[in-house]
């Protein structure tokens, strides 16, 4: 039933080519079980409340960054970090998309200006960007085309991501490029600006596929480890299994399956994979067909290599 594979698919052409999926998804080979989760170090206990009428809290400590969200009057708010100048406060936490009722757990700062500190302030720690302006990080990756008429059936490449401009106080901008051995693709790059303190995509729904490759700080709680080529074991959060589907032309979809794993402190990809299937649905030579699957497929897996980011330390490997 092959001839009947829409053109995008990998068994209806000879000229399939990986295809580089710049975003969200799916996770990586097994990771050992986290079996260390680090002791913090306790932080002072100090809050702030808030003594002007109506205030915009933040997403980084200056007015150059967005409002996530608004106070009042008599709020109180526990400080975790400050700004280098003394004159914004980390906070936690406040309500972002996603939180359940009662629920907040995004980081936010408010100005100094408006609120009243009770308790030993100074001793909070001087809060920085989640990345260093001279970040870069390197991802390997594995492509599996699974048809008797693909072109490429297997290629290896590698993503790398390397600061363009770190001159505005919001934004780092960077450059990530995704290159395959032996010119068995094509190479791609594309231009990402990361907020320094959320570590949020500004452009995160470039073509995404189950995964992203900045997640956003604290992505969710720890559920595993993963190990970078230099044997460190970092802390990270995965997806569970996921599922996205796209419709082609003819009666075709595509079916995407995978998970993907977030460092736990900057929500930089630590591992990714996902399945793609194609499913027709329809009528062909007199037969119909619903959502049929013929045995062809891609395979695409990434996993982080190195970054010189501060990432979540999980503690030695296991």
């Amino acid at each position: 039933m092959q001839q009947i594979f829409p053109m995008m698919g990998p068994g209806a052409s000879a000229d399939v080519q990986p295809q580089e999926v710049a975003s969200p998804a799916p996770v990586t080979q097994a990771s050992p079980t986290l079996t260390h989760t680090p002791t913090p170090t306790p932080l002072p206990e100090v809050a702030a409340t808030v003594r002007n009428r109506r205030v915009n809290i933040r997403s980084g400590p200056g007015l150059d960054f967005s409002i996530v969200a608004k106070a009042q009057q008599g709020d109180a708010f526990q400080l975790i970090g400050r700004n280098s100048e003394g004159n914004w406060w980390r906070i936690c936490c406040v309500q972002r998309p996603g939180d359940k009722e009662g629920q907040a757990t995004q980081l936010a700062w408010i100005a100094g200006s408006v609120v009243t500190v009770t308790g030993p302030g100074e001793e909070l720690p001087v809060v920085t960007g989640l990345f260093p302006d001279d970040f870069t990080a390197r991802w390997s990756v594995e492509y599996e085309c699974g048809s008797q008429r693909c072109a490429v059936p297997r290629c290896t490449g590698t993503v790398t991501a390397k600061v363009r401009r770190a001159d505005s106080p919001r934004w780092l901008e960077v450059d990530r490029t995704v290159t395959w051995a032996g010119n068995c693709g094509e190479e791609v790059a594309w231009i990402h600006q990361i907020d320094r303190y959320t570590g949020q995509d500004r452009y995160g729904s470039q073509d995404e596929i189950l995964f992203q490759y900045w997640a956003g700080a604290v992505p969710g709680p720890a559920t595993d480890t993963f190990i970078l080529a230099d044997g460190r074991a970092i802390a990270v959060w995965c997806t569970g299994p996921l599922s996205q589907e796209r419709p082609e032309s003819d009666g075709w979809i595509t079916v995407y399956d995978g998970e993907g794993c977030y460092d736990t402190r900057t929500g930089l990809l630590a591992s990714a994979h996902y399945t793609k299937r194609w499913l027709f649905t329809g009528t062909f030579e007199g037969e119909e067909y619903e959502r049929a699957y013929f045995g062809d497929f891609e395979v695409y897996k990434v996993q982080l290599q190195e970054s010189n980011a501060e990432l979540a330390s999980a503690g030695p490997a296991p």
